[in-house]
């Protein structure tokens, strides 16, 4: 399920003009997204993130914001929907 919505979405950008490569990758997010962006030598990582403030954002965590401490590239977050 994954693997075929990244494809789609790769799919589109590449439609639009965009240079972009793709990948699926498993284990720690953090971790596993920093460690393909440098063995790619990745120009920028694009990341959604929930926007999540106060409370819930103490309890849970940012991921999104982990993985811009540590990348070895830009990050570019976007908020869902």
């Amino acid at each position: 399920m994954a693997a075929k919505r990244i494809e789609t979405l790769g799919r589109r950008a590449k439609t639009a003009g965009v240079r972009v490569t793709t990948r699926l990758v498993e284990g720690n997010p953090r971790d596993a997204i920093a460690r393909a962006a440098k063995r790619s030598a990745a120009d920028l990582v694009v990341v959604g993130t929930h926007g999540r403030t106060g409370l819930r954002k103490l309890l849970l965590g940012s991921v999104a914001e982990r993985i811009v401490a540590i990348s070895p590239c830009p990050v570019l977050t976007v908020r869902g929907r």
